[in-house]
């Protein structure tokens, strides 16, 4: 568009000079045929007037075209760019420069045109002076515009270079703009995910933890509750060992009462039975209606009662020692239900301690893996 206009500047420029050549030719004809300027005086000054208004109507449309070619351009550079608003600046004072020179040339052709009136009134030779002088401005006014053109010209391109490579340099920010707000969208998509997750993998630690609590307080009652069969398992056990020892000694005494029953005679005090063997709780001891202290389990005190037990069998008269033998093997079945009775307990306590081992074990390998998943978890959530 700019070039566009130069043209017609350039154009007008021309149609300037051929006025002015015109001019000229008018002037050399009124100085050839004087005595025709004496007829026609008012003709000839109407034709130089009516060329100095074209003339000046001329400039006037340049005026107003280089302003509005500056403006245009001046807009579309500041609406573009605003780095380059100094080159604009610079561009606005050319203008401004320009306007003024366009001022002096009004100037110069309102002289040039009291001139003209001057002529019509002076002789031919101040005339062709005057018009000389004119031609002269005129010829000085072409160079300097075609020079301010030249520079207008470089300096439009100038422009054009400066705003393409500001336009690239726009896109190239806009697209690397484009790629943060693309990276942090993504970003921050990436950033929500990792917070759902982590308050899922925190959920799942609170289930971990609980389901870990439980389980420690299972261990623990397991633990209480094999000590607990552990206590009465040694207990019993050490029941057990004591029965198995009387147990022994009233088997021997029996058989020995059995020896004495059939080899003693018939003379001997009787002795009513008034009971059966006892087992004492408290002491831990069985008793019989036999003996004069409870059985205990030394081995010396053991043989001594054994003989004091066998001599009042040799003292009972013969009708009486069969019940005494019958007692004895009543009282040694009734030893050995009780000791089998306490067997049985024992294996019981014993199958409910493997079972409470095994739960134990369970229990400790549900830690262990309860443990396993902690540490992934804790891992999982530091990655």
């Amino acid at each position: 568009m700019l070039e566009n206009d130069l043209k017609t500047v350039k154009d007008q420029l021309s149609s300037s000079e051929t006025s002015r050549k015109q001019a000229e030719k008018d002037v050399d004809d009124k100085l050839v045929e004087p005595d025709n300027q004496n007829f026609y005086p008012s003709s000839q000054n109407q034709d130089d007037s009516s060329a100095l208004s074209s003339a000046l109507h001329e400039i006037e449309q340049l005026k107003a075209q280089l302003e509005m070619v500056a403006k245009s351009e001046a807009k579309k550079v500041r609406s573009h760019v605003e780095d380059i608003e100094s080159q604009l600046i610079d561009s606005k004072k050319s203008e401004a420069h320009a306007i003024q020179l366009v001022s002096e040339t009004l100037t110069q052709l309102e002289m040039a045109k009291k001139t003209v009136e001057a002529l019509t009134s002076s002789n031919g030779c101040k005339a062709k002076q005057a018009h000389d002088e004119v031609a002269l401005e005129l010829q000085q006014l072409k160079c300097k515009s075609g020079h301010r053109e030249a520079e207008l010209e470089a300096e439009l391109r100038k422009s054009r270079y400066v705003i393409e490579e500001m336009r690239e340099s726009v896109i190239d920010k806009e697209n690397e703009l484009q790629g943060i707000f693309d990276e942090n969208d993504r970003l921050t998509t990436r950033i929500e995910d990792l917070k759902i997750e982590l308050k899922n993998k925190e959920r799942v630690f609170e289930g971990l933890m609980a389901e870990n609590e439980k389980v420690n307080k299972k261990e623990a009652r397991v633990l209480e509750q094999l000590e607990a069969a552990q206590r009465v398992n040694a207990e019993m056990e050490v029941e057990l060992r004591k029965m198995k020892v009387q147990s022994d000694q009233w088997r021997k005494a029996a058989e020995a009462a059995v020896a004495m029953v059939a080899a003693a005679g018939g003379n001997g005090r009787v002795v009513e039975r008034n009971g059966s063997m006892d087992y004492s709780p408290r002491t831990g001891r069985m008793s019989s209606p036999y003996s004069d202290e409870e059985i205990c389990d030394d081995d010396d005190l053991m043989m001594k009662k054994n003989g004091n037990v066998l001599s009042r069998f040799g003292e009972l008269p013969e009708s009486q020692r069969d019940d005494a033998v019958s007692m004895v093997y009543e009282d040694n079945a009734r030893l050995r239900d009780l000791v089998y009775s306490c067997a049985g307990a024992i294996c019981q306590l014993q199958s409910q301690i493997n079972e409470l081992q095994e739960q134990l074990a369970k229990a400790q390998a549900e830690m262990l893996n309860l443990q396993c998943q902690n540490k992934n978890l804790m891992a999982m959530i530091c990655t």
